[in-house]
C-alpha cells in the first residue's frame, strides 16, 4: 500500500512525507487526502507531528534513547 523508500530514490511523483531525521520519504501508492495519508502513515510505523516527522527506524531510535 505504501512505499518507504530513500529521498534520493524517489522516482514516483513527489514525497507526502519525510523523515525529519534521515530524510526518507512515505509516498502513498493512490492518492489520499491529507488526514487519510496521515493515518496511513501512522499505521505503517510513522510519527507524524505538528512540528515534526519521523519514519519507523529513527522513531524507534529516538524512543530508545529517550528512555531511562
Amino acid at each position: 500500500m505504501t512505499v518507504i523508500s530513500p529521498l534520493f530514490a524517489e522516482t514516483e511523483g513527489s514525497a507526502d512525507r519525510y523523515c525529519d531525521s534521515c530524510g526518507r520519504s512515505f509516498i502513498p501508492r493512490r492518492p489520499l487526502a491529507d488526514p487519510e495519508r496521515d493515518r496511513w502513515a501512522r499505521v505503517n510505523g510513522w510519527h507524524v507531528g505538528v512540528e515534526e516527522t519521523f519514519c519507523p527506524a529513527c522513531r524507534h531510535a529516538r524512543s530508545e534513547i529517550s528512555d531511562p
